[in-house]
């Protein structure tokens, strides 16, 4: 692992209603900036005894084209569409990227946790009970296609004055376990206490339908999962993949259920 990145994001969330808002709000911004477009799938891991979700601490690696990020955030808050949360991210290169693919490989616990200073960061987490011992599994897969603008103040109607840089505006299509959509407009930005309210009422010059986020995607997933099941989901069915009972999502040839041995099996039952 290497480029390691401890930070403090602090991002607007503004949830758009449905399919018809999201692709107004890019047909905008394709008329000021080119896009820069990316398919992420995210794999959520947890432990056996889901001591990581019990803390509040989410543990992730983001695949995207030939980039595999890890990413360890801690117990985050969100008021009024602004989350704040303490988060370490990797890059990983190597053979650290490489166990993860094909994507449908999930690799062992072992080499996860192969990096030594990856329990102490999910212990600096919150996430108290995490050792070299510990067993990890996929908990679901998640794919999310993200369009990124750099955009200007002016071109929201902002004053540009004194507020500095050009804003990075982050719009996302989720597709969640038994086909849940979340189309989302993100702004990580450490001035967005400022520039919130100027960007809520150009949403709605344009006549966009939106809303505060009350809940981050990987809190969305958590209820999803926490839901019953459908009969579509039931009989492994549901639109969009398969939702299994243990809670995992079959989505892009990622396989559910223990993290793979390399042997065909499972680790961690």
């Amino acid at each position: 692992m290497m480029a390691n990145r401890d930070q403090r994001e602090v991002e607007l969330k503004l949830l758009l209603d449905g399919a018809a808002d999201h692709d107004r709000v890019r047909e905008l911004l394709d008329g000021l900036v080119p896009a820069e477009v990316a398919t992420q799938d995210n794999l959520y891991l947890e432990t056996t005894r889901l001591s990581l979700r019990a803390a509040g601490v989410m543990l992730r690696v983001r695949l995207s084209g030939a980039k595999a990020v890890l990413t360890v955030k801690g117990r985050a808050t969100l008021v009024d569409g602004i989350s704040r949360v303490d988060e370490f991210e990797s890059d990983l290169e190597g053979e650290s990227a490489a166990i993860w693919r094909p994507l449908g490989r999930v690799p062992r616990a072992a080499q996860i946790l192969a990096d030594g200073s990856l329990p102490a960061r999910l212990r600096r987490a919150g996430a108290a009970d995490i050792n070299g011992d510990t067993t990890l599994h996929l908990l679901a897969a998640v794919r999310n296609t993200r369009r990124r603008y750099v955009v200007g103040l002016a071109s929201f109607g902002l004053d540009a004055s004194s507020a500095g840089a050009p804003l990075s505006i982050e719009l996302d299509h989720t597709l969640y376990p038994g086909g849940d959509e979340r189309f989302e407009m993100e702004v990580e930005d450490p001035r967005v206490d400022h520039l919130r309210d100027g960007l809520c009422a150009w949403l709605d010059r344009m006549d966009i339908s939106w809303r505060l986020a009350d809940r981050s995607k990987y809190k969305q997933l958590i209820d999803a999962l926490d839901a019953p099941p459908t009969a579509a989901q039931s009989t492994g069915h549901g639109a969009g993949g398969v939702y299994t009972a243990r809670g995992a999502y079959t989505a892009g040839g990622v396989r559910p259920g223990g993290l793979d041995d390399g042997r065909g099996g499972s680790v961690g039952e």
